[in-house]
C-alpha cells in the first residue's frame, strides 16, 4: 500500500517494473486514471494484448474514492 495508513514507503516498483526485470513486456494503458471516463484507449490495448504471450490487468483505487468516509 502506497497510502496514508502505510506511512513513508521505504522504496518500490510498479507491478510492470517488476515483471519487466523477469520477462520481455509491453505495456499499454487502458484507462486515464480511476474513474476511466471513457474507453478511447481500449482498442490499442486490445491490440497489444493479442498480440501477447499473457495478459496481466491492473487496477485499483485512488485517494478520490478510497479515503475515510469515502470507502463504505
Amino acid at each position: 500500500m502506497i497510502g496514508n495508513y502505510a506511512g513513508v514507503p521505504c522504496g518500490y516498483i510498479s507491478p510492470l517494473q517488476g515483471i519487466s526485470k523477469y520477462a520481455r513486456t509491453v505495456h499499454q494503458q487502458g484507462c486515464m486514471g480511476v474513474a476511466c471516463p471513457g474507453n478511447q484507449n481500449f482498442g490499442l490495448a486490445e491490440v497489444a494484448a493479442r498480440h501477447a504471450d499473457a495478459t496481466v490487468l491492473v487496477m485499483g483505487l485512488d485517494q478520490s474514492i478510497e479515503a475515510e468516509a469515502k470507502d463504505r
